[in-house]
């Protein structure tokens, strides 16, 4: 897994096979292993997301992200 943390401007870029949906989009119907290990993982660290950045795709909420994984638990 990788991914690297920008404090200052509260963005979290990673490599975790997860891009937010687009417009109009939604997101799949439950989070993979490797979501759930991301959101344990910036947890677990503290870290002060605001905003999630796939290495490939458009950028999202990092609220939307974290209100999916843990709707799944």
């Amino acid at each position: 897994m990788l991914i690297a943390y920008l404090p200052t401007e509260q963005l979290l870029g990673q490599a975790v096979r997860f891009t937010p949906p687009g417009p109009g989009g939604s997101l799949p119907a439950s989070p993979n292993a490797s979501a759930r290990t991301l959101y344990g993982n910036v947890q677990r660290l503290g870290l002060d997301v605001e905003t999630i950045v796939p290495i490939h795709g458009v950028p999202g909420p990092w609220s939307q992200f974290a209100e999916w994984v843990e709707d799944a638990q």
